[in-house]
């Protein structure tokens, strides 16, 4: 028959089974201590470009954190295609102009193609002339198409340069998109870098329990879950950030375009007065003879870029300047902007940011060339 608990006494043997029983015990312990910690892989991030490495922001044996900027590629044929297009954005853009000039300048010159700064408008004088019957000029009109010139030519100006900025804020905007989603691609390494720790934490505390380990070994483990917490909150923080700077970013934009609506509006409104003025400003007057110049008017010019037989020459000349009368000419211009900032959301995305927190191990060299599946750093958490 089975013992009851009251019978049950204290073992008093021989006391070699005693310790061999303690040992038996420490030695199952004793691995379970020292093998507790996994190993945790290093990371490592392997190129997907071809480009070279404009700039190295850590040396290997540097501490780094989720989100620091690691390296800045740069691919020479990007950047040479976005030179392109920004100049041929620019020749575009100015192209809304025509430069024309007078049959008895043109000579061997053939079209004047593209405009590039402007003048300050000068009076030309016709005059002195022969005497005979011509029409006088009404004196109050005259300054009233003057000023309404000026007017017009202030809203143009402010109008390109409205669309300058627009055209900025839609890359900045691009942007910030790219941005997000770096952000977001953050959060899950971080989360499970977050887990782990939490892990690794109870099982050290189980540990320390048990007297299995020594308090710095705990104190350790916590001070890696703290920096595994901190990561995650600054991973999270940052697309939260990255949201907020496009939502203020679209609000800019909207701002600009109301603007510039503002402008069109105000540009059409002097552009009919100035139609008006214009209508008014020769009065014909039978009979009246003269010696004295004629009609005074202002004549806006432009220094152009223009063709010969030999080639091209950049001798200013001064021509009249006429709307555009190309109609695929704003549709261009909206194709070179899309394509300007698709590639530089793609300049973003050479931006290389770390992932994790840890020693870096490695590191690619400033001015060297990386080709695609190269190894570009390597990150020991």
């Amino acid at each position: 028959m089975p013992q009851s608990a009251s019978n049950l006494r204290p073992y008093k043997g021989p006391a070699i089974v005693l310790a061999l029983a303690t040992t038996l015990i420490v030695a199952l312990a004793i691995p379970r201590a020292i093998n507790f910690e996994p190993v945790k892989q290093p990371t490592i991030l392997k190129s997907l470009w071809a480009a070279d490495v404009k700039r190295s922001e850590f040396q290997v044996g540097d501490h780094v954190k989720v989100g620091d900027l690691m390296l800045v590629l740069t691919d020479p044929a990007l950047e040479a295609e976005v030179a392109r297009l920004e100049n041929e954005l620019k020749l575009a853009q100015l192209g809304t102009k025509e430069a024309v000039a007078d049959s008895g300048m043109l000579g061997m010159i053939g079209s004047l193609p593209r405009v590039i700064w402007e003048m300050p408008s000068k009076p030309i004088a016709k005059g002195p002339i022969e005497p005979k019957t011509m029409a006088a000029t009404t004196p109050s009109a005259a300054p009233e198409v003057s000023a309404l010139e000026k007017q017009a030519d202030q809203l143009v100006s402010s109008s390109f340069n409205k669309e300058i900025d627009i055209e900025g804020k839609n890359a900045e905007l691009q942007d910030a998109t790219v941005a997000i989603t770096l952000a977001e691609s953050s959060v899950e390494p971080a989360q499970t870098a977050n887990e782990a720790s939490e892990k690794d934490r109870q099982r050290l505390q189980k540990l320390y329990d048990m007297g299995a380990i020594a308090k710095n070994k705990l104190d350790a483990g916590l001070v890696s879950k703290e920096q595994a917490a901190q990561d995650l909150e600054a991973a999270k923080s940052a697309v939260v950030e990255a949201k907020k700077k496009q939502a203020d970013l679209e609000k800019e934009l909207a701002d600009l375009k109301s603007q510039l609506a503002t402008l069109k509006s105000q540009l059409g409104a002097v552009r009919t007065k100035l139609t008006e003025a214009k209508s008014k400003v020769k009065v014909p007057i039978e009979s009246q003879r003269t010696e004295t110049p004629s009609t005074i008017e202002q004549k806006r010019v432009r220094k152009v870029v223009y063709g010969t037989a030999s080639g091209v020459s950049m001798e200013p000349l001064e021509v009249k300047l006429v709307d555009s009368t190309d109609p695929d000419q704003a549709k261009r211009i909206e194709e070179i902007r899309a394509k300007l900032i698709g590639l530089k959301a793609k300049r973003e995305v050479l931006k290389i940011k770390a992932t994790v927190t840890g020693r870096v191990e490695s590191i690619a060299a400033a001015s060297s060339r990386v080709v695609i599946g190269e190894k570009l750093f390597t990150i020991q958490p």
